[in-house]
């Protein structure tokens, strides 16, 4: 991808919001019995690979798709001392409105608050810049 235009096969997959409910294993998970979509985008560093996610996801934005919000972390995967799930969790409960002196004070606690978070607002997407590997 280069600007606007994209140079190559662009794989992807749509699902109808009228598709069958999500499996079992997935309304077990804290926070909800709602259905989570994972996506991934993968390849060679510097290929364009968070502009298009970027891209997309400003225009799925601008449709209304997610009226909870949208968040976004760097991990910072190509720095010497990567972030860890740790510390983005912090970030995003501050992205999310929460004060310094509100946030929980165990990793365990923030993840907790976090999921608590997510449920009581919309459909929310978030994004990740993995670490590299």
């Amino acid at each position: 991808m280069r600007g606007s235009t994209f140079y190559g096969p662009v794989t992807g997959k749509s699902e109808s919001p009228d598709a069958a409910p999500s499996p079992t294993a997935l309304s077990a998970l804290p926070g909800g019995s709602g259905s989570v979509v994972v996506s991934a985008v993968s390849g060679l560093g510097g290929v364009g690979k968070t502009a298009l996610a970027l891209s997309v996801a400003h225009a799925a934005r601008g449709r209304g798709w997610f009226s909870g919000g949208a968040l976004f972390v760097d991990l910072r995967g190509y720095d010497d001392v990567p972030m860890t799930a740790d510390q983005a969790v912090p970030a995003l409960l501050r992205m999310l409105g929460v004060e310094d002196a509100d946030l929980p004070p165990t990793p365990d606690e923030q993840y907790a608050r976090y999921r608590g978070e997510l449920g009581s607002r919309g459909t929310v997407l978030g994004g990740v810049t993995r670490p590299a590997v």
